[in-house]
């Protein structure tokens, strides 16, 4: 497997934890509902750019990159100021750095792909 594979791999299941801002929405102290949506769009948008990468498209893996450096800022940081429940910052956490992990084996990637 290829730093690229990996990077998209660990981006995609980085995704899955923006689900954390879909079930919060659920809870009886529930986040702002704008927070839900855009977890949630934020994780669509990575696995919409990890499939494209995947399908060898060429916007794909800047997708996946962006979005998970925009959840991880606008959504990530945040919350540890927030006072959330202890699963939160856990789901969060994780999230964030497979999220990063990912990012950065895709950052590291990108001279073998332009020389390919």
């Amino acid at each position: 497997m290829n730093r690229t594979t990996t990077g998209l791999a660990l981006c995609a299941l980085s995704a899955a934890f923006n689900a954390d801002g879909v079930i919060a929405l659920a809870g009886s102290d529930a986040p702002p509902a704008f927070v839900g949506i855009l977890s949630a769009l934020f994780g669509l948008g990575t696995l919409a750019g990890v499939v494209l990468a995947l399908r060898g498209r060429r916007g794909g893996v800047p997708l996946a990159i962006v979005t998970r450096l925009a959840s991880a800022a606008v959504l990530g940081l945040p919350t540890y100021f927030i006072g959330a429940p202890a699963w939160v910052y856990a789901t969060v956490g994780a999230g964030m750095a497979l999220g990063l992990t990912g990012v950065a084996a895709l950052w590291t990637a990108r001279g073998a792909r332009a020389a390919a």
